[in-house]
């Protein structure tokens, strides 16, 4: 089987009489290009059937046309749920994405943030996922050049959606505690090495400030001392 001949800008200016760089030039509309060479290329273009590559378009006007998504992890049920609504979003939006997961690895958060120089020549922005950065990290992305927006963080410099998880949890466990229902337990995972999700420790924030508004105190776990306030019992298990 004969492989077809894969038209390229070096056919369209052989047939066009011009050279490489007006046809790329006029391919990608830049100005200081006259009507009649802009005509001889658009009908060469015609007539070979050559279709100019949006990427290489995309990187010579200096774009990658690419938004890396940053999450803590890919596996989970809401970063696998959230990753997909992005993906769907940008793409109807004319951007490609690389899915980036932190794999739940400090180490991995370190070197992808200590070469935010690399990651800007592959991408035009980032999209965090309730990612934890300490301050350095998000200085240095601030001042990447990467336009930044992420969901679930706090006091961070650009656009953010996202919740007070401290917030949230002690409203949710003040509301029960008022209802008269003391055996309360928080599901919270600890990430004393590896720590890249910020809602964890906020929510266990929440939670332990609704149980000192109320002046009783938690079990951090299994065999410890429990703690007790008129016999009313409350349990933090991690």
């Amino acid at each position: 089987m004969v492989k077809a001949h894969r038209v390229t800008i070096q056919d369209v200016a052989v047939l066009s009489g011009l050279s490489i760089c007006t046809v790329s030039r006029a391919l990608r509309n830049l100005p200081n290009v006259s009507e009649k060479a802009q005509a001889k290329v658009s009908d060469a273009a015609a007539k070979l059937g050559y279709k100019a590559s949006s990427a290489a378009a995309r990187l010579a006007g200096g774009s990658t046309g690419s938004i890396a998504i940053i999450a803590p992890t890919a596996t989970a049920w809401f970063f696998a749920q959230a990753v997909e609504a992005a993906e769907e979003v940008f793409g109807d939006s004319g951007f490609d994405t690389v899915l980036i997961s932190l794999r739940g690895k400090s180490s991995v958060k370190r070197k992808i943030f200590g070469d935010l120089l690399g990651l800007s020549q592959r991408v035009d922005g980032v999209l965090l996922l309730n990612v934890d950065l300490s301050e350095s990290e998000v200085a240095l992305l601030a001042a990447s050049g990467l336009a930044v927006a992420s969901v679930g963080m706090t006091s961070v410099p650009w656009d953010n959606v996202g919740i007070d998880d401290e917030l949230a949890a002690w409203q949710a466990t003040s509301h029960l505690l008022g209802l008269g229902h003391w055996d309360l337990a928080v599901l919270s995972g600890r990430e004393t090495q590896e720590n890249s999700v910020l809602t964890a420790s906020d929510r266990l924030k929440g939670f332990g400030r609704a149980l000192r508004d109320h002046h009783l105190t938690v079990h951090p776990g299994p065999g410890h001392q429990l703690g007790f306030h008129d016999r009313r019992r409350t349990q933090s298990h991690e």
